[in-house]
């Protein structure tokens, strides 16, 4: 008979008292009970570029040194996983692992009585990821109770959203290196002028935010405000006024500002002319063809375009830049990926829960297990170069095996990589550990507003905030209409997110 999603197999997983964070801890996993029922069954998206025959062997060795049989259902878009994750969840199919798409996707798992609570299981079977995982990253999945309810993932701060520039357009035009907002502008505008693809037509965009506004309010906004971000149905960035109490970017006192800039880089053509619909695809397109001066992006998206580009412009390069705060000087920002979040998540109906963090705490024992999940067998598809730094040589540069433990920190890096990409993507996250993160005061507390108006004015309140933004951005609003759209949005909803969420960061600090 079909179980429902509130069944959390509650013998197991009832909070027996506090986690013991970093409380022992060795290089073996633990031993779960009993003869294991099925194969843990792992429902992600993942660029797994590798044959079946690789697949197969590195499963099966994975298999042999942790004593977990398993297999892995990856998706390779997103999107789809989306879709696919919603009928696998709703017709209960043989999926015991899930992907927790960050705080708020993983508080209304819980709430929706999807995914299963992990204290017990992660005291008995997890004792290398409560020692690896850092006690704070431990928050980002820790509701206010005490309650745990994914694997967290460590993030190191050499990724993020970047601005990513012409280099040899810079040069030609004389330039220094650029790290404020007015010399990033003026490079701007003398690319709007120059025509450097030659073909005479006025069809370069001098600045693409690869999606639609979203890249533009990361990397030009923390310029302008010292902030990140807008109010999204699946996240909302914030920022600690100087009474303590955490409020929503968009009601920074300098967020018209950057809007008024982006009127007018919008109503000068310095930004794409359809920005507000704009997604990533066409921007590598756009990349390919020669027409961009300056992408905001995660570091690595446009790459596809950049690699197509060099092909017919052999000399055509991008580098990395963080802008310093236009009002203070400094320091150069990047908004850095979420250094904690949560990851993996094992549904409340898997009767193989022990099991799963059996074999993700296999995984986090040592730096061998954990590269011998992502990148294959040691001896076999790869070698140390380097074992403090993390660097490998591989036999097959583009094999990627699996993701079920993600531990950025010992990520293995390939030494003396000669693909395109790897050594684009190399130089990158050396460039990343020149500049500064930016890191929200709140990242790493799980917020919990299930059973508050919060939950029903969301999605209306997103709405609001993000097509006041686009309109007063293309022109339909006036830019003095923001007071009136965020008099609005607190009404409906910043007002009890401003009380709820500072009383929950208080009970985190």
């Amino acid at each position: 008979m079909k179980r429902t999603f509130l069944f959390l197999m509650g013998a197991l997983l009832l909070i027996s008292g506090g986690l013991a964070f970093g409380a022992g801890g060795t290089e073996s996993a633990s031993t779960a009970e009993g003869e294991q029922p099925k194969p843990v069954v792992f429902f992600d998206y993942f660029p797994q570029v590798a044959t079946q025959e690789q697949i197969e062997r590195i499963n099966a060795y994975v298999e042999e040194q942790s004593g977990v049989k398993f297999t892995t259902r990856y998706v390779s878009n997103p999107d789809d996983y989306s879709a696919q994750f919603a009928v696998a969840i709703a017709s209960e199919e043989d999926v015991d692992v899930v992907r927790a798409r960050g705080i708020p996707a993983m508080i209304d798992l819980k709430s929706r009585g999807v995914i299963m609570q992990l204290n017990e299981v992660l005291d008995k079977y997890g004792p290398n990821l409560l020692k690896q995982i850092p006690k704070q990253v431990w928050q980002s999945v820790t509701v206010q109770d005490g309650g745990i309810w994914a694997i967290p993932v460590t993030i190191t701060m050499n990724t993020g959203v970047a601005i990513s520039m012409r280099k040899d357009w810079r040069e030609a035009l004389g330039m220094a290196p650029i790290d404020t907002l007015d010399k990033l502008e003026e490079f701007l505008y003398k690319v709007r002028d120059a025509d450097f693809d030659g073909n005479g037509v006025d069809d370069t965009i001098p600045m693409l935010g690869y999606y639609n506004f979203d890249g533009l309010e990361l990397t030009i906004q923390v310029a302008v405000t010292g902030t990140t971000g807008a109010h999204k149905e699946r996240r909302q960035p914030t920022y600690l006024s100087d009474d303590g109490k955490i409020i929503p970017t968009v009601l920074h006192p300098k967020f018209i500002d950057y809007l008024a800039l982006m009127r007018k880089w919008q109503a000068d053509r310095i930004i794409h002319p359809d920005q507000v619909a704009f997604s990533g695809s066409g921007g590598n397109d756009l990349i390919a063809a020669n027409k961009v001066g300056a992408i905001s992006s995660w570091y690595s998206d446009f790459f596809t375009g950049w690699e197509a580009l060099v092909k017919t412009v052999p000399e055509a390069d991008y580098e990395i830049i963080g802008l310093k705060n236009r009002d203070t000087g400094g320091p150069a920002l990047f908004p850095a990926n979420d250094p904690g979040r949560p990851q993996k998540a094992i549904v409340s109906y898997s009767p193989v829960a022990e099991w799963a963090v059996k074999l993700m705490d296999w995984a986090i024992a040592s730096k061998e297990n954990y590269i011998t999940q992502v990148h294959g067998v040691q001896g076999v598809d790869w070698e140390w170069i380097d074992r403090d730094a993390n660097e490998i040589s591989k036999t097959d540069e583009t094999l990627f095996a699996n993701s079920f433990t993600p531990y950025w920190p010992w990520n293995g890096v390939l030494a003396g990589a000669t693909g395109w990409r790897p050594v684009h993507y190399r130089a990158a996250n050396r460039r990343f550990l020149e500049l500064t993160p930016y890191v929200h005061p709140d990242w790493y507390v799980a917020y919990d507003f299930s059973g508050t108006n919060l939950e029903r004015t969301n999605v209306d309140a997103a709405t609001l905030i993000n097509e006041g933004i686009a309109n007063i951005i293309i022109g339909n609003r006036p830019l003095e209409d923001w007071s009136e759209i965020t008099a609005e949005y607190r009404k409906i909803y910043a007002d009890e997110f401003i009380r709820i969420a500072t009383e929950q960061y208080a009970a985190y600090k």
